[in-house]
């Protein structure tokens, strides 16, 4: 790779089943997209690309993320859609820059207490997972914007919604409702 100026990679829809571990020498690479391949493991060399602020991998295989990514503290959107996650990868706890956080259709069947630890972020996408309910910490996620929920199990949301004042929007179509909660009144900006 000597390409060292470059600062956007997008290899989207390609048949890439491996990413080099000499990817870590692209030194000014701050958005990378590797959507729909066939990447099954990432390497932990990717995690040295601390000054990555974008990363797509939607539409691959994976399955877990390596803990040296955890160094990609100013990564402010990751999208990770359409996998085949089961839980959310703790290096993921660690990127406290992060703004945007997608996991939609992949069979997470808990949502991460974790993420409480991610005090940015404003759009957190878990639709089309296997989750049954949510944690009460969700209160601690007052940065919400946009938080999607569709196409899960839920059947309730707790009180502690109310504290997501900021929210704008809630996707909660094709779970099993049968009421939403009172205190969801509080969130005054949901359009």
């Amino acid at each position: 790779w000597e390409l060292n100026v470059l600062r956007t990679l997008n290899l989207d829809h390609n048949q890439i089943d491996e990413i080099p571990g000499d990817i870590e020498k692209l030194s000014s690479l701050t958005k990378l997209r590797l959507d729909a391949n066939n990447i099954e493991v990432i390497p932990p060399e990717l995690g040295n690309r601390t000054n990555l602020k974008y990363l797509s991998l939607d539409k691959n295989n994976l399955v877990d993320l390596p803990l040296t990514m955890k160094r990609m503290v100013i990564l402010s959107t990751l999208t990770l859609s359409r996998n085949a996650f089961t839980f959310v990868p703790k290096c993921i706890f660690s990127m406290n820059k992060l703004k945007v956080l997608h996991f939609h259709h992949n069979e997470i069947p808990v949502f991460p207490t974790e993420l409480d630890k991610l005090k940015h972020l404003t759009d957190l996408n878990f639709g089309a997972n296997l989750l049954t309910k949510l944690p009460d910490m969700i209160s601690r996620l007052v940065t919400l914007k946009k938080f999607d929920l569709s196409k899960n199990e839920i059947q309730t949301i707790g009180p502690e919604i109310k504290k997501l004042t900021n929210l704008e929007l809630l996707a909660l179509s094709y779970n099993l409702f049968q009421a939403l909660p009172e205190e969801l009144s509080a969130c005054v900006k949901l359009q």
